[in-house]
């Protein structure tokens, strides 16, 4: 059995990921480039040009998540995470 995280932690890392949704919904609206790479990601593509595209896009979010005031030692992570979500 895994052990409970303390409700405090929680209430935080909700917190952060509703903050964090935030910035990237804000960030797809005024950013083309995030659209057309999430457009990109859903066409037929070997494993390669998927891997390129998934790169940019965590650069994207990378930028977007820097600006919004992420904590810098979470940024590449979360930006990874939230890519791998996405597709």
């Amino acid at each position: 059995m895994d052990p409970e995280i303390p409700q405090v932690e929680e209430h935080n890392v909700v917190a952060l990921f509703t903050r964090v949704e935030g910035i990237i919904n804000q960030h797809k609206q005024t950013s083309p480039n995030i659209n057309r790479l999430m457009r990109r990601l859903r066409e037929d593509m070997n494993a390669n040009e998927r891997t390129l595209i998934k790169d940019q896009l965590v650069n994207e979010f990378e930028t977007a998540l820097f600006q919004g005031g992420v904590r810098l030692e979470i940024v590449p992570e979360l930006a990874l995470l939230l890519v791998n979500f996405s597709v």
